[in-house]
């Protein structure tokens, strides 16, 4: 016997010696850990069931990610731009893998080899198919000039084929040992959890061994005295030949005074299974995966799966795919100002993170519906560029009360109360300059508010036009049938026009925006209404107003609206057209005209259209909340000012049944079926018939 065989001996016989050391006894003695390379990651580490797992889920949370090109415009906000060349190169990256498959070969190349190598194929300017390459089948190739370091990439598959670096991305992880300072090798992403992955595969070889040999228990016979030579020679045979090698844990059965010693299945031996617990929680750690999502419950930090998935995405998939997608933009050639997006609103587990964050801001006023999407990761809409503020609110100058002016009685006190002054109450004091004053407050706060979104639309609607315009090609554009580049017939102007926007979106663009005014402004009318002239309704607000024929109303009155609004806009670019090919200007400029067209593109038009549309909504607003409340009769009121249309003055105080039309046609101020001489910009309201 050998001094190393008498100490592992006598070492075997210390029942409180952990199994490792066991393990290690029984192979030599001497502990020896797998070499980090390719190879050897890839026999060791990947082929681990539990690096293994982790590198599946990862991919697959990878892979479900949808991939988008965005830029910012000049307003800060994220504009996705649809059927980017290089969104369709990364959906469809090479004939023989689509997305998925790419992606699996490039994360698990980058785990498992520390890099990962990315060949494009141009064709013209323009690159047609990417490849991803083996990392331990490419070589960089070094050179001497400095500002080329990297002569070329060697891909040895079969044959040698030299690539121009240009045209490879060497995609790696950081490496502290990198002898070329950043251009060399990357570190697997392995290595860092290579021992405990050697501990791992051990204690499932030993598992495995013991199995084999029916778990039977394992120990060793003492001799207390020396063997002769061919004694021990015939005692090491036989152990070696019937109970070594795979069946560790067998019996044996030695002539002479041999002792034996069990050291096999009391609790302190059978301490692998906690050290195989241990390396799986560690080689999760290092992978950034949960345990409970490759089915090791007991060793979560999460109460559950949907915890662990969000947090996989959060601190693994997302950075690891931003890294991919920086590398990837700049190696592709996306513009300065576009980049590679991730639309997370798919992945079923960042829901609730996104209704976490909208649920902090679905109340606030100080920002647009799409700086609220933006916020939570969804993509922005057109027409959502609104703030969304309730009509109740107004405008109060700093110092000035918050409530509004209350009516005084008929003795000047101010303590009377809308509610309690009815028509058929005891006080009769409020008078009606107090009810054109709080309904002129909310109509000025309409607009204030309504203005700029109506301003908005023009303003992205003339920028639409623009490019359109300038995209579209100058000599088709320049002639009529006879050629002549001066003169452009209706028809040419007309279909040069319908071509330069999809005008059935624009319209829709428009009609959502003024419905949404209609109703804001209906259901304002409708509260006034009810506290002025104390109807004493059950629902008031825009609720109150949200049935079928309202809204059949708002709908059918928008859709007018936009026809009348974009047939406006379509006039005036044709004139715009006509007159700068009779200018011989180029289309940058005709389109810059167009843009700076203060009929296309005006904060005034905005006015316009908010000064007519909220005050002649709020007053069916006004008018829908007496006929719910069962007023008989009604009573037009004017400013009783210089700037009151005079034949609108002369009907100051005339009275109608509540479903009568006044003298002027009109079933109230600002009637939508009324010409543009009775409705732009009028500020009279209705009353009750007995409101004094």
């Amino acid at each position: 016997m050998n001094i190393i065989q008498k100490w592992a001996t006598k070492a075997f016989a210390l029942t409180n010696n952990p199994v490792f050391t066991k393990i290690l006894m029984m192979n030599g003695g001497i502990q020896k850990h797998t070499e980090v390379n390719y190879n050897n990651m890839c026999k060791e580490g990947y082929q681990n069931f539990v690096v293994y797992a982790c590198l599946d889920k990862i991919v697959k949370a990878a892979t479900a990610i949808n991939w988008e090109v965005a830029a910012y415009s000049k307003d800060g906000a994220l504009k996705k731009i649809p059927n980017h060349p290089m969104k369709m190169l990364i959906e469809n990256p090479n004939p023989m893998q689509g997305q998925s498959k790419f992606l699996e070969r490039a994360i698990k190349f980058f785990f498992i080899g520390g890099e990962t190598f990315i060949h494009k194929i141009d064709i013209g300017k323009t690159t047609r198919e990417l490849y991803c390459y083996r990392p331990d089948r490419c070589v960089p190739e070094y050179g001497h000039d400095i500002d080329q370091p990297i002569k070329s990439f060697i891909y040895k598959a079969g044959a040698e084929i030299r690539i121009d670096p240009e045209n490879i991305l060497h995609w790696k992880s950081f490496n502290p040992m990198d002898e070329y300072d950043g251009l060399g090798r990357g570190l697997s992403l392995l290595a860092p959890a290579a021992r405990v992955i050697d501990q791992n595969n051990a204690i499932k070889q030993w598992n495995y061994s013991l199995m084999k040999n029916g778990a039977k228990k394992d120990g060793a016979f003492v001799i207390k005295e020396m063997l002769s030579d061919d004694a021990y020679d015939r005692a090491k045979e036989a152990l070696k030949a019937d109970y070594n090698g795979d069946n560790p844990g067998g019996y044996m059965l030695l002539e002479g005074g041999a002792d034996f010693r069990d050291f096999g299945n009391n609790p302190k031996d059978t301490d692998w299974l906690e050290g195989s617990k241990q390396t799986i929680v560690e080689i999760c750690a290092s992978l950034g995966v949960d345990p409970i999502l490759i089915g090791f419950n007991e060793f979560s930090s999460y109460n559950n799966k949907s915890e662990a998935k969000k947090s996989l995405y959060t601190e693994t998939v997302i950075p690891l795919l931003r890294e991919l997608a920086d590398e990837l933009g700049q190696f592709l050639g996306l513009a300065d100002s576009e980049f590679f997006y991730f639309d997370l609103s798919d992945i079923a587990e960042m829901q609730e993170n996104i209704k976490e964050k909208f649920d902090m801001v679905s109340g606030v006023t100080f920002m647009t519906e799409n700086d609220k999407r933006e916020y939570v990761g969804l993509d922005a809409k057109d027409g959502l560029n609104v703030y969304r503020i309730p009509m109740s609110y107004v405008d109060i100058p700093e110092g000035q009360p918050i409530q509004p002016p209350q009516p005084t009685g008929n003795d000047g006190s101010t303590d009377a109360n809308f509610k309690a002054l009815s028509g058929g109450g005891e006080h009769k004091s409020v008078k009606q300059t107090k009810a054109l004053q709080i309904f002129n407050t909310a109509i000025e706060g309409g607009i204030k508010k309504q203005q700029p979104i109506i301003g908005k639309y023009f303003i992205d609607q003339a920028k639409r036009i623009k490019k359109g315009f300038k995209s579209a090609d100058p000599i088709e554009i320049k002639a009529d049938d006879n050629g002549d580049p001066e003169h452009l017939t209706e028809d040419q102007l007309n279909a040069m026009v319908e071509k330069l926007l999809e005008w059935n979106v624009e319209d829709e663009l428009l009609a959502s925006t003024i419905v949404q005014l209609y109703l804001e402004s209906m259901g304002a009318g409708y509260s006034i209404a009810d506290d002025i002239f104390a109807l004493n309704l059950e629902e008031t607000g825009i609720e109150a107003i949200m049935n079928e024929d309202l809204l059949k109303w708002a709908r059918e009155s928008a859709a007018q609206q936009v026809t009348y609004v974009n047939q406006t806009t379509k006039d005036q670019i044709k004139r715009i057209i006509s007159d700068g090919i009779g200018k011989g200007l180029s289309n940058a400029e005709i389109a810059q005209n167009i843009f700076d067209q203060s009929e296309i593109n005006s904060i005034n038009r905005a006015r316009l259209i908010a000064d007519t549309e909220v005050h002649n909504s709020i007053i069916k607003g006004n008018h829908q909340a007496m006929v719910d409340a069962g007023v008989k009769k009604k009573k037009w009121v004017t400013a009783r000012d210089e700037a009151v249309r005079p034949w609108h003055s002369n009907m100051n105080g005339e009275i109608r049944k509540i479903d009568e039309r006044f003298s002027n046609g009109l079933m109230h101020p600002g009637d939508p079926d009324g010409s543009a001489r009775e409705i732009c910009r009028c500020r009279c309201i209705l009353s009750p018939a007995d409101f004094e």
